[in-house]
């Protein structure tokens, strides 16, 4: 986990700087880190410091609900829990007409639900949020959302 504990320390001197943009999301950034460095415990932390640094912003808050379903996927959480993290980033980005992490969100469920056996209740959850795509087939969410889907 050397990449983790040097974002780590990055964020702490940026916290030391008392500059408050973005903080809420680099310490969800760390914390979808440590979830797939094998960590979830200590994503958790870093996910509640950055709902903590969101200080009221909503902006990135179905980001934080998406990352939270990961952790929950790699804590082993009851299927419930997961599905609840998941829709409520589906809900968040769709209310706030963001179809980059509507994808996103809908990318976590749908590879949750395939994995469960679920793969056309997955691919049904997914293509709706492929629709708006017309280029960069090539970016690392749509080459994510192909491999659920596809």
């Amino acid at each position: 986990m050397p990449g983790c504990t040097m974002f780590s320390r990055g964020l702490a001197h940026y916290q030391a700087t008392d500059a408050k943009m973005g903080e809420g999301i680099w310490s969800a950034l760390l914390a979808d880190a440590l979830a797939r460095a094998g960590d979830p415990e200590a994503g958790f932390e870093a996910l509640k410091t950055a709902i903590e640094d969101a200080d009221g912003a909503a902006f990135w808050e179905a980001e934080y609900h998406r990352v939270e379903g990961d952790l929950n996927v790699r804590s082993q959480a009851a299927d419930s829990t997961i599905e609840v993290s998941y829709q409520q980033a589906l809900s968040v980005s769709g209310a706030q007409g963001s179809p980059v992490l509507e994808l996103r969100a809908a990318t976590g469920l749908a590879r949750f639900w395939g994995e469960r056996g679920k793969r056309t209740k997955a691919v049904e959850l997914l293509l709706p949020s492929l629709e708006w795509v017309s280029e960069g087939f090539d970016t690392p969410d749509l080459k994510d959302a192909g491999v659920v889907g596809g």
